[in-house]
């Protein structure tokens, strides 16, 4: 065989891509959606936890600064920045799928509903979330999404990806203009 002195170098660096069987891609393609939406609920713990943390620590704050505390308000100290950390950390383990971070997502949703119930008939709305994400997360769908032989299929099919509707990047968009509004409103109206 002759080398051609013209021809394109080849690029020997790039390792060749894992061969992807039909079967692999097909089952990604039938979960993804219910993966995205899973990795959402995970976005959800992480930025709720976020304020947890901020609010537990804000707390820790005002506890040290004002002095004389009681059982109830020292529990809430150490209450408040727990629950925002063992929040971050479902969020994380959510969003890369892990089985534990999913038993203990399950956990605190089921302990959230149970609260709601006792809160009837104003929590309807937050009967009807915890319920949605206890169905993402232990549907036939969810189990398979937090499985091993799942993880491998997306080790495999690392060209297939969700596309989010420009209707739900919509819906984002004024979700998060209402919260800074509404945080902006709050700073504002203590200072006048």
């Amino acid at each position: 065989m002759d080398l051609n002195p013209y021809a394109a170098p080849l690029d020997t660096t790039a390792p060749p891509p894992l061969p992807v069987s039909n079967e692999a891609e097909v089952i990604r393609r039938e979960h993804i959606k219910h993966e995205a939406s899973v990795k959402g609920i995970g976005s959800l713990y992480f930025i709720g936890s976020i304020f947890i943390l901020i609010g537990g620590v804000t707390m820790v704050f005002a506890g040290l600064k004002g002095g004389n505390m009681g059982t109830a308000e020292l529990a809430m100290m150490v209450l408040f920045p727990a629950l925002g950390l063992l929040g971050l950390w479902v969020g994380y383990g959510i969003r890369k799928l892990s089985p534990a971070a999913r038993v203990v997502a399950g956990i605190l949703t089921g302990i959230n509903l149970v609260l709601s119930i006792f809160g009837l008939p104003q929590s309807i709305i937050a009967i009807l979330i915890n319920t949605y994400i206890l169905n993402l997360l232990f549907s036939k769908k969810g189990t398979m999404v937090f499985s091993a032989p799942y993880k491998e299929i997306i080790a495999q099919t690392p060209h297939v990806k969700y596309k989010t509707s420009i209707v739900v990047w919509i819906v984002l968009g004024i979700f998060v203009l209402v919260v800074v509004v509404g945080i902006l409103a709050a700073v504002f109206s203590t200072r006048w």
